[in-house]
C-alpha cells in the first residue's frame, strides 16, 4: 500500500466516522476544510466504484476493516491515475498540523502537556484536568511561528 493512499484514509477517516460537526469541533475548523476538500475530491471516485462507496459506508460501522478496503482500492486508483494522486498530495499538503493532548489526573507531579521544539505552522491544543498539582506545565515550546 502506498503511503499516499494510508495518509489520505487516515486523515478522512475520522471525519467519515465522526460526521461534519464532531469532527469541526475537535480537528477544528482548518483542518475540517482541508480533509473535506480531499472527501469532495474523493466522493467523485467512489461513487462511481461501488466497492468503494460501500467501503465508505461501512466506515461508520467497521472503521478499521472499511478504511482498509478503502485504502487498496484507492492504491490501486492511484497507481492508474498520476493526476489524482497529485491533486491528493495537494490537497494533503493544505492541511495544517493539528495536536491535541488532554491530560485527566487526580494528583500530577512533573508533568507537562506537551514539549514542543519548533512548531512552524499548526495548532496545539492542551487541556489538562489534574486534582492536585506540583511541577505541572501545559505546554512547552521553544519556536512556534517561522517568522
Amino acid at each position: 500500500m502506498s503511503t499516499l493512499a494510508a495518509t489520505v484514509i487516515a486523515a478522512i477517516t475520522p471525519l467519515l466516522v465522526a460526521g461534519g460537526e464532531e469532527f469541526a469541533k475537535s480537528a477544528g475548523k482548518a483542518a475540517f476544510e482541508g480533509v473535506r476538500s480531499i472527501v469532495t475530491r474523493l466522493s467523485s471516485w467512489w461513487s462511481t466504484k461501488p466497492v468503494a462507496k460501500a467501503a465508505v459506508e461501512s466506515i461508520r460501522e467497521n472503521p478499521e476493516e472499511g478504511a482498509k478496503v478503502l485504502s487498496t482500492l484507492l492504491d490501486s486508483e492511484l497507481a492508474r491515475n498520476p493526476q489524482m494522486q497529485a491533486e491528493l498530495e495537494s490537497l494533503l499538503g493544505r492541511i495544517r498540523p493539528h495536536l491535541e493532548v488532554i491530560s485527566k489526573i487526580e494528583i500530577a507531579d512533573g508533568v507537562t502537556g506537551a514539549r514542543i521544539t519548533e512548531l512552524l505552522d499548526g495548532t496545539v491544543r492542551v487541556t489538562q484536568v489534574i486534582g492536585t498539582a506540583k511541577n505541572t506545565l501545559g505546554v512547552d515550546i521553544w519556536k512556534m511561528g517561522g517568522h
